[in-house]
């Protein structure tokens, strides 16, 4: 736990390759929830607090690869999907890496998904959510 906070204090005030260095080793540390199968009263809160560290390295790595390695930013964005699944910005963020690598289905099963795990919470997508996938895929089908 300690681990992953010093690496992500460090990669807010480090730049270029020492940043992704950081990142990339607090991704690797951040790979299940902490104390996983435990059920201590006092320890949701510091559950809940690395897996926001863990899915902020995912989306800071990710935008940091995006221009460079749309792939690998893709991979992050979804990892961090699946630690943070009702985080509608999570979802545009993967569009755009989807965008980045020409993948217009990518991108409406990305929205699909969003709709599905907001309806567990009575919610539905943003429209600027909805409208980005649009734009997004048009794009992509005008190329």
């Amino acid at each position: 736990m300690w681990t992953l906070r010093d690496l992500m204090r460090a990669a807010t005030i480090a730049t270029g390759p020492r940043r992704r260095e950081l990142l990339t080793a607090a991704c690797d540390i951040y790979t299940a929830p902490l104390a996983d199968g435990q059920d201590y009263e006092w320890l949701q809160p510091h559950r809940e607090t690395v897996r926001r560290w863990g899915t902020e390295a995912q989306l800071l790595l990710a935008d940091d690869l995006l221009d460079s390695n749309p792939q690998t930013a893709s991979d992050l964005l979804d990892k961090a999907i699946g630690l943070d699944r009702y985080n509608e910005a999570l979802y545009a963020k993967a569009m755009h890496a989807r965008h980045a690598l020409g993948d217009a289905d990518g991108i409406r099963t990305l929205l699909r998904a969003l709709t599905k795990a907001l309806a567990d919470l009575d919610a539905e997508p943003q429209d600027d959510t909805i409208t980005l996938a649009t734009q997004l895929r048009t794009s992509l089908d005008e190329k």
